[in-house]
């Protein structure tokens, strides 16, 4: 989002002293900034538009919420708004809830809250014992029917700045565990779980392309 920058107009830096509210003056871009000065940014924020469904809660305990995050909605806020996971579920009446884990906008599935940050650490270690399951519809299909032995995938990732990517020089050990939940359907395409060991960024889809 674009946005301008506002500096506290010096010759009038007293008002506050005197009582009355701060004026502030567009910069120009060639100030310089001393001890002391105040800016502000204002903002022209576009909501993402996401879908009408909200989280579900599943499950909650007094270290954890567990909601079902629907498809479209990311799950952190950041400096384009307040529609996500955290935002969504405060105006909900669950607030104070940090994000134990994450998953990516498009994808639905069970998401992790935890109600303080000793919690979200402890969820994050990784000493703490958790798995993560997926269910992917690939193309072509993986196998020809369910109960086919699964398909491991152990190629070593790496970041491009936009994707990830194979790296078998200096990429991080990334192995993914892949089997076929049932035939392939008439349209070619087949439901496949997926079982990632670490966790890299994208590496599912970087394992299944």
């Amino acid at each position: 989002a674009r946005g301008h920058v506002l500096l506290e107009d010096r010759a009038k830096g007293v008002a506050e002293n005197l009582g009355a509210a701060r004026e502030y003056v567009a910069a120009t871009g060639k100030e310089l900034l001393c001890r002391g000065d105040r800016a502000r940014y204002l903002g022209h924020v576009h909501e993402r538009c996401v879908r009408a469904a909200l989280p579900e809660v599943l499950a909650g305990t007094d270290r954890f919420l567990v909601v079902n995050k629907p498809a479209g909605l990311p799950c952190q806020s950041n400096r384009r708004g307040a529609a996500n996971v955290e935002g969504v579920l405060a105006s909900m009446g669950y607030e104070g809830l940090h994000i134990a884990h994450r998953l990516d906008q498009p994808v639905s599935g069970v998401l992790v809250m935890a109600r303080s940050t000793k919690q979200q650490c402890s969820f994050l270690n990784s000493d703490a014992e958790k798995q993560k399951t997926y269910v992917a519809r690939v193309r072509p299909p993986l196998a020809a029917e369910r109960g086919s032995d699964p398909v491991i995938c152990s190629v070593p990732l790496g970041w491009d700045g936009s994707r990830a990517v194979q790296d078998d020089k200096s990429g991080k050990a990334s192995t993914t565990r892949f089997e076929a939940l049932g035939p392939p359907a008439p349209d070619g395409t087949q439901l496949v779980k997926c079982s990632p060991v670490q966790g890299r960024r994208h590496q599912i889809r970087a394992h299944l392309a």
